[in-house]
């Protein structure tokens, strides 16, 4: 892009890494201020980018998760219906093994933030550098980072 190149020459239609790189390249031309700004703009627009593609395919495996324990239910209804505690027994032993690995990670995150929540109002309205109010702070954090990383099943 030269300083005469016009705005209207830009493709009406461009995709998210060719936008970016277009303004990365007009942050060149700017004002130093101005340059900063896009070239921010251009960061922020990757980061949310790649957080927006997560959060889609999180929803894709929730979407499919749900899909699978709707099944599992009606399994459960179907068997109340053939009237066999056995069959109920089983339709209910089936949907209990269901596998829920997005739903388990989206129920760990919220778990977390409540922790971080918890250590936040605890840090604003208490001395945080008491011992036993930072040893509480710390055994908080761990629980969340632990969450957050899956290695606590059930919050």
């Amino acid at each position: 892009m030269t300083n005469t190149q016009n705005v209207t020459e830009l493709q009406p239609r461009m995709t998210r890494e060719q936008l970016i790189d277009a303004a990365r390249t007009a942050a060149k031309f700017l004002p130093v201020a101005s340059a900063q700004l896009m070239n921010e703009l251009a960061n922020r627009l990757d980061y949310t980018s790649v957080a927006l593609c997560e959060a889609m395919a999180q929803r894709k495996e929730l979407a499919k998760e749900n899909s699978t324990i709707k099944f599992g239910v009606q399994s459960i209804k179907d068997s109340f219906h053939s009237g066999s505690n056995e069959d109920i027994s089983e339709a209910i032993k089936d949907a209990l093994n269901l596998p829920c690995t997005a739903t388990n990670a989206v129920a760990r995150e919220m778990a977390a933030d409540n922790i971080q929540s918890a250590i936040d109002l605890i840090t604003s309205l208490l001395n945080h550098q008491a011992s036993g109010v930072a040893a509480v702070l710390n055994i908080l954090q761990n629980h969340s980072d632990n969450l957050r990383a899956g290695a606590v099943v059930n919050g």
